[in-house]
């Protein structure tokens, strides 16, 4: 791809879908579920966030308080050493406030993965669509050396955007 062609993809917007008669920019579990991959060197952290079995995400409004899941793993560790979640803090912002959707705080051995939950706050639009973007934060504990028992911390950070029908179409 020339670098013309490149440049052209980042300035068009995002197509649009049609919902319930609503027009919506895609939202990153319109499929479902997505994964971000997130170089932490030498190895990834790898974010899934996923939607219950039976949920269409192109279908929430904004007021539905839908359940997202999300699991957390690492790929390309090559020793033994163990990797600990001490915390995770997800916060979204809902029409210009930040609201904490998650929070937790604790030692889990990251093995095979973490897994966790949250509710996105029910609130009220009418007419248009709302888009929300959830920052979840993550601080690792990392064992130095296999076996060592010694950890050093390391935080990461990865963004979710949503796309939200609203409430009320057409009052």
């Amino acid at each position: 791809m020339a670098d013309s062609d490149k440049v052209k993809q980042l300035r068009e917007p995002a197509p649009t879908v049609v919902v319930k008669g609503v027009r919506r920019q895609p939202g990153d579990l319109d499929k479902g579920s997505v994964k971000h991959t997130l170089a932490l060197d030498p190895y990834s952290v790898v974010f899934n966030y996923y939607a219950a079995p039976g949920s269409d995400p192109k279908t929430w409004t904004s007021s539905a308080e839908p359940t997202i899941n999300y699991s957390l793993s690492i790929v390309g560790l090559k020793d033994d050493r163990k990797i600990k979640v001490s915390t995770v803090k997800i916060v979204c912002d809902i029409q210009g406030q930040k609201v904490e959707a998650a929070a937790d705080a604790g030692d889990w051995v990251l093995a095979p993965t973490y897994e966790n939950s949250f509710v996105l706050p029910g609130f009220e639009t009418a007419n248009k669509t709302a888009t929300i973007v959830c920052q979840s934060l993550v601080q690792l504990a990392i064992e130095q050396d296999a076996g060592n028992g010694q950890y050093i911390r390391r935080s990461v950070t990865d963004t979710l955007k949503l796309t939200l029908l609203p409430t009320k179409i057409g009052d």
